[in-house]
């Protein structure tokens, strides 16, 4: 297993809170690579449901998969998996290779929006990690740390810096984050890097659309 490119000894690992990459290598199966936000004082799973890696020869007979799986991890109770607009029902859906919009919500968190690419014959896993809504009392008592959600889309997809901290690599991003403003970075291979300022309002929720353009030879 690597966190953040580098090796991860055991099947526990203390990060620091925030997003990460994960990867994890088996001899014969598919390797996951996948993003995970890490909330402080709390406990993220990743769940390693990986396709076993079977190089069948094209004329041996054998019907190669048409389809990936996709696996929800740490959806807590009552929460619902939405993908490309329609519910699924459990935590694993077979679905057509190519990329799908995956809504994840629960009761009293702020649902996440994910853009997950699929591969014939192998799983990808996706965990819920969000933040819970403060409502009521609890809103009196931390009105110091008052939050608003900021939801990102950047064409083609890219790596997402907020405030020099890099959150995830999807076209589709959805963050709680303070009030006030925040720097976003944006940077992918091949393409200008592009940096822009946002103003988050506590308790309100702001669309941003961004494009970056390729770099010129």
């Amino acid at each position: 297993m690597f966190v953040d490119g580098g090796p991860a000894q055991g099947a526990r690992v203390e990060i620091y809170a925030g997003a990460h990459r994960v990867r994890i290598e088996a001899p014969g199966f598919v390797t996951l690579d996948t993003a995970i936000d890490v909330v402080k004082n709390d406990t993220s799973m990743l769940v390693f449901a990986a396709a076993r890696d079977t190089a069948t020869p094209p004329d041996s007979g054998v019907l190669m998969p048409r389809k990936g799986a996709l696996v929800i991890s740490g959806l807590p109770r009552g929460g619902r998996a939405v993908v490309d607009g329609r519910a699924i029902s459990g935590s694993r859906a077979d679905l057509e290779p190519g990329r799908h919009t995956i809504r994840l919500q629960a009761p009293g968190f702020v649902p996440v929006v994910s853009v997950v690419q699929v591969s014939a014959g192998a799983t990808s896993t996706l965990v819920f990690a969000s933040t819970r809504i403060v409502t009521g009392q609890q809103a009196v008592e931390t009105s110091a740390v008052s939050n608003g959600v900021l939801m990102l889309r950047v064409r083609p997809f890219a790596r997402v810096f907020v405030d020099g901290a890099f959150k995830s690599e999807d076209e589709l991003l959805v963050l709680s984050v303070r009030e006030g403003r925040h720097l976003l970075r944006f940077e992918k291979a091949g393409h200008v890097t592009l940096e822009a300022a946002v103003t988050v309002t506590a308790g309100d929720t702001l669309k941003k659309s961004f494009t970056i353009r390729p770099e010129t030879p």
